[in-house]
């Protein structure tokens, strides 16, 4: 009983909690309908979920008031044509394709809600195969529809461009199916354009889910059958919503136009279907083009080139043509209120037609054909500056050509080309182009220019390697003109070359008249800045050439593009590649494309401007000669592209360089170490062998962060780098006659550092080499031949690593004056290692203690005395003295502070060591043996009077410590030593 009490007493008191909380509940409501009656949450935001509660400002801005005064507002009706098969690779014939129509009745409730009944007729198609699409049928469905651009992107009225997700249930009714009634659900997405206030176009792939066994298609999985739909057509909105048209009107015609350029690589693929290859090429192409909202135009010129090694297919193509494309702007299709997007995303359809050429090939008749065909793509551009883009364009090509084979018949060759491109977009925009104009127009003042060039030269008479090799000459030009406006100049040339002829057998000496027109794209696009740093021209002009040897006179046309980079305030570097057209034969051999001739050069040289530059370097005007000086140590690995049985190795290098202002100038020393399986012809065993590439490399880099530089010191520097590569080789190989060889080569590299502050940093910097030597060998002891083996190297390496950068002395010479001098004692334990032993060896472990003084920051001396066994075959005890100077890198570079707890020193010293068994370079025993030191010290200090240390040491010794000790051409051992001690300042 006692228990039955305490339960009614329990349900008493839930009874009692529920009532409270009811209570409370109903209080609130009528409360906040109180409220809401009152007008005192008028100004509070209509959150429409949860997310909008958290982040309303992304979901709710301020001006997306949406037009839904009653329920007739908001209703729409539109029609459409659908396509439906019971297969996606049916799709590849219109024959499987079941054709419909319809129309549908919808309601926008909110921003992002909104429902449609849809009622559709399609016709049957007997090569559908067995199931219900063989017969024709009525569909009806509903779709709940949401708009996810709204819901990520914040809702706004006026939006050209729209994605909503589309789910649903429907009944198909098939008159004549085993199955009359045929219940499905629905699945995909609806693409919406609006094309004016009340009209938008649409698209709307979906996917049909079907659960009968009576639609047979591939994609059924058990009695579930999907089948594919495409629904296009139009819809009528009966409420009108404004477009927002601000962000897509251009101020001017020459408002949104661009040039772009680019490079990259491609692929013919042979897995879609037409006529492919295995094969990989190269792309180049330039363009012009126009924005005119979210739709755009572009007309460009572009060569490919492909190879493969396959014999069965052509080995060689060559494409050279032009194409028009049609531009879509998703990020103004999508978002109308960002007019200048830093990514930006566009999609393309245009058509192609030129020129293909393919090396000669005994089945057809002729090298050359025509070619045309779509193409489609997208590119992707950041725009570090509003009207400088870096350009990444993918693109799909399917070009067609007829071949005629030597029986006359013709082949058409269907192609599917992919190529990845990396380039540079100039984009004019005239808000900025009339700030610039504003700001610096003014100052510009005409001036008087000159030109000192060289180059190559080719007059084009086959397109066969070997022949524009073997015609290949030099060529020089002189050039005087003046610069009218920032746009616009005129310049008189006067040039000649060697124009070789008949496979380089023959040779004339034209002489080149010209007076050229010269256009400065940068400033017509971007606008004149007397701070930019280099210039970009189109040159269109006329030419007369003499040639006395072929007694031919013409006058023709020259087309050229010429970029310019400001080394001074008087000079620039300039290049120009360019062609002279003629119509008249001009030359020995002169290929006739249309009843034209043309001559290709290139230039490389010189402009001097009599007017001083009248801008300035910005921030990459060098204060002194110490600003602008680096040093930088990284590591990595490198790996050697063939054979394919070398792996993978070890590369280190110390550089020391100077910055002038966005160009400079760095050496560099450098080993590298690599594990090499290679195989010799005639020789059964492949070579174990172990190659060191030790050498330098002399390079010259341009700062892309320093060229377009806003402020002083750019969180990320971005180096692009080149130079020359010399050193040795030593190789290990058995059949070598002499292990050691010389090499020579390029290298190529780009360098992305993340500055820590303005003095150091760290990077990475992926690198390409390609090294040349030969290696003379004899395979066999009873064979006296010898064969030279040449090696041309594609090295690839990725290294990591720090460097300092000195901002002029400015920083020292203000700091230095807190510097109080210091003396200090430090001891230590280190470990060494003598270089090339003649016998096994092992570590050897010393201890030492030193003591010194700092006298200036920069500069400081210290006396170390140091004893261990040097384990070398034999251990032998050695005392070793040493007086060094020490340099601070650290102090020099970032400028003294008394707060810092780093150092970075630089030691070079004499050493004198001790040793019974002491050597010289003849073997003859002496009581010690001099030597230089040389090292860099690495320290923290955790405590104010307290540091621990790193010191890696490198100790050439005139003699040896005993008689295993291995000399250079007996004039200095080595040994490598590291160093790990304590310091004490006082």
């Amino acid at each position: 009983m006692k228990h039955k009490n305490n339960n009614k007493e329990g349900a008493g008191l839930n009874m009692i909690k529920k009532s409270i909380i009811a209570g409370m509940l109903l209080a609130g409501c009528l409360q906040e309908m109180a409220a809401q009656n009152s007008g005192q949450l008028a100004d509070r935001p209509d959150y429409g979920n949860v997310l909008d509660y958290i982040r309303v400002k992304r979901y709710r801005p301020a001006d997306s008031a949406f037009v839904d005064t009653s329920f007739v507002n908001n209703i729409y009706f539109s029609v459409y044509g659908a396509l439906e098969t019971p297969r996606v690779k049916s799709l590849s014939s219109y024959h499987n394709i079941s054709p419909g129509g319809g129309f549908s009745i919808g309601k926008q409730f909110d921003k992002f809600n909104s429902l449609r009944l849809s009622l559709a007729y399609f016709r049957g198609i007997s090569q559908a195969g067995p199931g219900m699409m063989v017969n024709s049928r009525l569909d009806a469905k509903a779709d709940y529809l949401f708009d996810i651009t709204s819901y990520l992107m914040g809702y706004h009225p006026g939006r050209l461009g729209s994605v909503h997700t589309v789910a649903g249930l429907g009944l198909t009714y098939i008159p004549n199916g085993v199955h009359r009634y045929m219940p499905h659900f629905q699945t995909g997405l609806h693409l919406r354009y609006r094309a004016g206030e009340r009209l938008s176009l649409y698209a709307e792939p979906t996917m049909m889910l079907y659960p009968s066994a009576d639609n047979k298609t591939s994609l059924r999985n058990s009695m579930l059958a999907w089948s594919p739909r495409l629904e296009i057509g139009a819809l009528y909105n009966f409420t009108a919503h404004p477009l927002f048209k601000q962000g897509y009107k251009n101020q001017n015609w020459m408002d949104q136009v661009f040039i772009q350029g680019g490079i990259g690589a491609g692929l013919q693929a042979s897995f879609l279907k037409g006529n492919g290859s295995p094969a990989k090429g190269g792309t180049a192409f330039v363009n012009l083009g126009k924005w005119y909202g979210i739709l755009g135009g572009r007309l460009g010129l572009f060569t490919q080139a492909w190879h493969n090694d396959e014999n069965k297919y052509d080995r060689v193509y060559g494409y050279l043509g032009g194409r028009a494309d049609l531009m879509l702007n998703l990020n103004r299709l999508f978002n109308p209120l960002n007019f200048q997007p830093r990514v930006e995303v566009n999609g393309f359809l245009g058509w192609e037609m030129g020129a293909v050429g393919y090396r000669s090939n005994p089945a057809y008749k002729d090298r050359i054909n025509w070619f045309q065909g779509p193409t489609v793509g997208g590119n992707l551009v950041y725009y570090p500056k509003p009207q400088v883009g870096l350009l990444l364009e993918a693109r799909y090509h399917r070009p067609q050509f007829d071949r005629t084979l030597n029986s006359g018949a013709e082949q058409r060759i269907t192609q599917n080309n992919i190529s990845v491109a990396l380039g540079l977009e100039i984009r004019r925009r005239e808000t900025d182009f009339r700030a610039l104009k504003e700001q610096y127009g003014k100052d510009f003042r005409p001036y008087w220019f000159t030109e000192l060039s060289g180059g190559v030269t080719e007059g084009l008479q086959a397109f066969t390697p070997s022949v524009i090799s073997n015609n290949i000459g030099a060529s020089g030009q002189w050039t005087f003109g003046r610069q009218f406006t920032p746009q616009s100049a005129l310049r008189f040339s006067l040039g000649t070359s060697k124009l070789k002829s008949n496979n380089g057998t023959t040779a004339a000496y034209p002489v080149f008249v010209g007076l050229d027109y010269q256009l400065d794209l940068l400033n017509t696009l971007m606008g004149y800045n007397p701070e930019r740093k280099m210039d970009f021209s189109l040159l269109l002009g006329a030419n007369y050439l003499h040639n006395a040897m072929y007694e031919a006179d013409a006058i023709g046309g020259h087309l050229a593009l010429q970029t310019g980079v400001k080394l001074g305030r008087h000079v620039d570097l300039v290049l120009e590649p360019g062609m002279k057209i003629y119509r008249d034969d001009v030359f020995a051999g002169a290929k006739q494309i249309r009843n034209l001739r043309a001559i290709a050069d290139a230039h490389l040289g010189l402009r001097y401007r009599f007017e001083e530059f009248n801008g300035t370097f910005g921030e990459s005007a060098r204060k002194d000669f110490a600003d602008g000086l680096f040093v930088r140590a990284a590591a990595g690995m490198n790996k050697i592209s063939a054979p394919v049985s070398v792996r993978p190795g070890a590369t280190a290098s110390l550089s020391l360089g100077k910055w002038f202002n966005f160009l400079g100038l760095r050496l560099t020393g450098f080993g590298t170490y690599t594990f090499d399986g290679r195989e010799y012809p005639k020789q059964a065993d492949p070579q174990k062998e172990h190659t060191q590439y030790v050498g330098a490399r002399l390079e010259g880099m341009l700062a892309l962060a320093d060229f377009w530089k806003t402020e002083e010191v750019a969180p990320v520097d971005v180096n692009l780098i080149g130079g020359w590569v010399t050193g040795v080789v030593r190789n290990n190989s058995s059949y070598n006659l002499k292990n050691i060889t010389g090499m020579n080569g390029y290298a190529f590299s780009t360098q992305v550092k993340w500055n820590i502050n303005p003095y150091w940093g760290i990077f990475v910097e992926p690198r390409f080499q390609q090294l040349f030597y030969h290696y003379d060998k004899q395979f066999t002891e009873q064979s006296h031949a010898v064969h030279t083996v040449r090696y041309k190297n594609n090295m690839f390496e990725l290294e990591a690593g720090v460097e300092f950068q000195n901002r002029g002395m400015d920083n020292y010479r203000q700091t230095r004056e807190h510097f109080i001098p210091e003396n200090f004692v430090q001891g230590e334990y280190s470990v060494s290692l003598p270089f090339k032993l003649q016998n096994r060896a092992g570590l050897d472990h010393r201890f030492g203690v030193g003591v010194g003084r700092r006298f200036t920051p920069l500069s400081g001396a210290r006396l170390v005395l140091d004893y261990g066994q040097y384990d070398a075959g034999v251990k032998t005890p050695v005392t070793t003295l040493s007086a060094d100077y020490l340099f601070s890198l650290k102090n020099w570079f970032c400028g003294y502070s008394p707060e810092s707890k780093w150092q970075l020193e630089a030691i070079a010293g004499l050493t004198y060591s001790f040793s019974k068994d002491a050597l010289n370079g003849d073997y003859k025993p002496v009581t010690g043996v001099p030597g230089i030191k040389l090292a860099v010290r690495a320290g923290y200090r955790f405590l104010p009077q307290w540091g621990l240390y790193v010191e890696p040491q490198n100790l050439f010794r005139f003699g040896r410590l005993n008689e295993n000790f291995w000399m250079y051409q007996n004039r200095f051992s080595e040994t490598l030593g590291l160093n790990i001690g304590v310091e004490y300042k006082f």
